[in-house]
């Protein structure tokens, strides 16, 4: 027993030091603006985060964290806790700071902030500019997403129709590998 013990203390230790030694990834950073109290983030996939503070919190983003994607578009934190309170309830919080983000369905129409009008797939989130456009994007999503998040690393990645996939809880998960 104190022997497993020891091990699980040692494996944890390890995956701790290695989280803290690994730092902000190295094409994450920070990006200047009008304000410098108020930079926004440039993610590996090239987007700058659509906000330019923590959309939760109010505070400074930091490039450390992943991103919530809206509708393609990252949405930055600064700490590891605000992405999982934004995603409850991501509505009000995009309200607050105006973000607002276009139909990927029809992309010359704004897409209508409304839970009503969400879509999940993975952890990516969807908004759309009608009914009927979200109706049309639950057919045959893949026609209108191109990139996605990895549920279990975060890395964005070019989805196709043969990417792996698992349904779960009435929401499609991608995979960048069977991995």
């Amino acid at each position: 027993m104190i022997r497993w013990h020891r091990a699980v203390v040692g494996a944890a230790l390890f995956v701790g030091l290695a989280f803290a030694a690994a730092g902000p990834a190295k094409a994450q950073f920070l990006v200047k603006t009008k304000d410098p109290n108020r930079p926004r983030v440039q993610y590996q996939d090239s987007l700058i985060s659509l906000n330019d503070l923590c959309i939760v919190r109010g505070a400074t983003l930091n490039p450390i964290f992943k991103p919530v994607y809206v509708n393609g578009k990252p949405i930055g934190f600064c700490c590891r806790g605000c992405p999982g309170v934004f995603v409850l309830d991501p509505e009000p919080y995009l309200r607050a700071q105006n973000i607002e983000v276009n139909c990927v369905v029809y992309p010359k129409r704004k897409a209508r902030i409304d839970t009503s009008l969400r879509r999940r797939i993975g952890h990516d989130l969807f908004y759309f500019s009608t009914g009927q456009a979200m109706r049309q994007f639950h057919r045959d999503p893949l026609r209108y997403v191109k990139r996605l998040s990895d549920p279990v690393t975060g890395y964005r990645f070019r989805v196709t129709r043969a990417s792996p996939h698992v349904e779960y809880k009435t929401r499609t998960y991608y995979f960048s590998s069977e991995g």
